[in-house]
């Protein structure tokens, strides 16, 4: 798994910076396996996951990936209460993408735009990955 530059979080993530409110995408493990975790800034435009190489996030070692396999974004209109609204999509992709809502032991997969949360897990292909909100 590989993040393109600009979306490394390691690489400028300065709370003072931030403009916008920030969700970050932290990747714990490949699922059921162990692997290193790191994390991705979601801010501005579209967050592109899957294994095309023009991806994001390249997930090139995961058979059950898609080429364009999810995207996330955040909606700059905030909700009723006016917090900041992400956002996450399935791009027709082979195998699914699936969210396990904070707190729930259920998963659902997505069919249509879903709302992220604090602490949702996202399931693409292999990879399980944890969404976290860096309010301005």
């Amino acid at each position: 798994m590989s993040i393109k530059s600009g979306y490394d979080s390691t690489s400028g993530l300065n709370p003072e910076n931030i403009m916008f409110p920030m969700g970050l995408l932290v990747a714990m493990r490949p699922y059921n396996k162990r692997g290193k975790s790191w994390h991705t800034g979601i801010h501005g435009s579209r967050l592109r996951i899957g294994t095309a190489p023009d991806q994001h996030i390249v997930l090139s070692d995961d058979p059950y990936g898609s080429r364009f396999h999810a995207e996330v974004w955040l909606d700059l209109d905030p909700d009723d209460l006016g917090e900041p609204q992400f956002f996450l999509e399935d791009m027709n992709s082979t195998n699914g993408t699936y969210i396990i809502p904070n707190n729930e032991e259920t998963k659902y997969q997505v069919t249509e735009k879903m709302r992220l949360y604090e602490n949702d897990e996202i399931l693409i292909g292999q990879h399980i990955f944890i969404f976290k909100v860096i309010p301005v």
